[in-house]
């Protein structure tokens, strides 16, 4: 059986970019902590949780500014679609029913290359199965390669979100 993929990352002809806020809120020239984040909370199939890669940019006291790194499945739409890198606000109650782990911190051409990574990381056609936590492991197994990160901070980030979603292992 072979693995087939989305032509243009899954960004059909009609279908509009999520709003970038990166010109209100662009990512410092500074070291910052990339985060593996899991929404959704779901305990009983954790594989409907949403994981995004992402780092803090802003933070105000009602909001916090994210550059993100992830797939979505946009309305009306029958499938994942990797718009690459994106700044998007995150309201401070999701965030805190979020469940997060510290990957490591970065510099911003660091996180560039981390950037680079997942614009060009492809969109599997649907198949019931594959969904945005398989994209993630995707991107950080890519960033292993590319000497970004070390399995063993992978592990401890993904035994960091199991433990705080009250499972035992992902």
């Amino acid at each position: 059986m072979s693995t087939e993929y989305l032509d243009n990352f899954g960004q059909d002809d009609g279908m509009h970019r999520p709003i970038d806020m990166s010109h209100i809120c662009p990512d410092p020239d500074t070291p910052l902590n990339v985060m593996l984040h899991s929404f959704g909370g779901d305990t009983a199939d954790p594989t409907n949780n949403h994981w995004q890669i992402a780092w803090l940019v802003s933070a105000s006291p009602d909001r916090f500014v994210f550059r993100r790194l992830e797939i979505v499945r946009e309305i009306n739409v029958n499938h994942l679609t990797n718009w690459g890198p994106y700044t998007k606000f995150i309201g401070i109650t999701s965030m805190a029913a979020a469940s997060s782990a510290v990957l490591e911190q970065y510099t911003l051409a660091e996180r560039r290359i981390w950037e680079e990574i997942a614009e060009r990381m492809p969109v599997r056609v649907p198949d019931g199965v594959w969904n945005c936590q398989n994209w993630v492991m995707s991107v950080l197994q890519a960033a292993e390669g590319r000497g970004l990160l070390a399995s063993q901070a992978i592990n401890d980030a993904l035994a960091s979100i199991a433990k705080d979603e009250g499972r035992k292992s992902i």
